[in-house]
């Protein structure tokens, strides 16, 4: 049985039927009642021929009325529409512009004076498009922690910036989250504040002597690397058998680099007494060792009382040359060593598990690094990584330690999976120079490098 619809409801729909605004079903509906409804087939053809039977006044009246109904719901609704958009994009803006975000402190360059209880903070954001909106200050026993939120760079808020602070108690203490950057008169550097932060009383926990190796950088200047552990007997003892090969030429800066790094592990691993290599030269099997003895008398005192506070490792840091690093207007970075270092920030929004690159000079493949955590750790948000280059590491002949290199990344997700980074870079590689990249994207949308 088909639907029937009452005179009323069809006599309200005669205009919307008229203007072409029902849809099929209901013609069909109203069709099917007025082959049936004289009355209603009359009014319709009245409301449709202004020279037939006028409707009465009351008919005309109701017309109107809900023509113009209709009209002022699609004005309500477009107006409505349109003060949503408006109220996202300025809610965009006002967060973009002043409300902003937390920066991390990898991505802040700056310098820190403490007179007493009153710390001077100045410096600049490396991503020129940003500008600091809020510094905060928390204390703590004498301990200050920065924090940082940006915004997009504008009149109101630059990248550069210079704040001072007065602390209820005498600083003794400055971080920046949780990277310490001053500590008792010594300004820390990145590498110093990472490596304190990994100190351990065993060697015997292997993890957390991965992430002291990972902290000093240890693979991407020596390279990969296995680990014995002989802990039967003191003195306590970690192995490090590298497996690349090495030439003649390079031997003796590789192995004060040993043994810087061994003093260091020495200072920070408490009940630690020797550290070894094996690793191989023009062929030839090598040994290097370092004991607690011997670090202590390259410190100058007892090598242990050097991992003690981030101020001592600071000063065994700099007389190892491992915090050769200085900030130059170019934006790059200069190292003492004989090498380059390309910095790989994680600016994904992800963790990763690894960071990969494939280098070419004058258009051939002169070989791929990767680089993960020794602990099986992921590579966190805002993280920096560091892959280093060598001489030996390019088989292009006589090299004038100055090239276009070309650099092409990939990322390795918590999936397993090995995503390519779209774009290549072209790097004007000098030895002796760190370069800064990003790495931006995602895993759905693909990922990106950019300076």
């Amino acid at each position: 049985m088909k639907n029937k619809l009452p005179c009323e409801v069809v006599r309200d729909l005669f205009p919307s039927y008229i203007d072409n605004l029902t849809s099929d079903v209901t013609n069909g509906l109203i069709e099917d009642h007025l082959s049936e409804c004289d009355s209603c087939r009359r009014d319709l053809e009245a409301m449709k021929d202004p020279s037939a039977e006028p409707m009465d006044l009351k008919e005309i009246q109701e017309i109107d009325f809900l023509k113009k109904a209709r009209k002022r719901t699609k004005r309500i609704t477009l107006v409505s529409i349109l003060a949503a958009v408006a109220a996202v994009l300025i809610l965009l803006a006002v967060k973009s512009f002043f409300i902003g975000s937390d920066l991390y402190g990898e991505y802040v360059a700056c310098d820190v004076e403490v007179n007493g209880n009153v710390l001077t903070l100045s410096g600049t954001v490396y991503d020129e498009s940003l500008g600091i909106s809020k510094i905060g200050f928390a204390e703590d026993n004498g301990v200050v922690t920065v924090s940082f939120r940006s915004v997009k760079e504008s009149p109101f808020y630059s990248g550069e910036f210079k704040k001072s602070y007065t602390a209820e108690n005498e600083i003794t203490e400055v971080r920046l989250d949780e990277r310490i950057i001053w500590s008792q008169g010594e300004k820390i550097s990145s590498i110093t504040s990472a490596v304190y932060n990994t100190r351990h009383p065993y060697v015997g926990d292997m993890p957390e002597n991965g992430r002291t190796a990972s902290a000093l950088n240890i693979a991407n200047y020596l390279g990969n690397f296995t680990n014995e552990l002989q802990t039967s007997e003191e003195p306590y003892g970690w192995r490090l058998i590298l497996e690349n090969r090495f030439s003649s030429g390079r031997q003796t800066g590789m192995e004060e680099s040993m043994r810087s790094y061994a003093y260091v592990m020495l200072a920070v691993i408490e009940n630690l007494g020797e550290v070894s290599y094996e690793y191989s030269i023009d062929g030839e099997h090598c040994e290097l060792k370092v004991t607690a003895e011997e670090a202590s008398a390259f410190a100058g005192k007892n090598i242990k009382s050097m991992g003690e506070s981030v101020a001592a490792l600071q000063q065994l840091m700099e007389k190892t040359g491992l915090t050769g690093i200085s900030y130059v207007s170019d934006d790059s970075w200069r190292h003492t060593q004989d090498m380059i270092q390309l910095e790989l920030a994680n600016l994904t929004g992800e963790e990763l598990s690894g960071v990969g690159v494939s280098y070419y000079l004058d258009g051939k493949l002169c070989g791929t690094q990767s680089t993960v955590h020794a602990d099986g750790s992921p590579i966190k948000k805002g993280e920096i990584i560091c892959i280093t280059f060598i001489p030996d590491d390019f088989d292009a002949g006589e090299w004038s330690g100055q090239e276009e290199l070309v650099i092409e990344a990939s990322v390795t997700d918590q999936e397993g999976n090995i995503c390519r980074v779209s774009d290549k870079v072209n790097v004007a590689a000098e030895f002796g120079c760190i370069y800064r990249y990003d790495i931006s994207g995602n895993s759905r949308d693909g990922y990106r490098i950019s300076q």
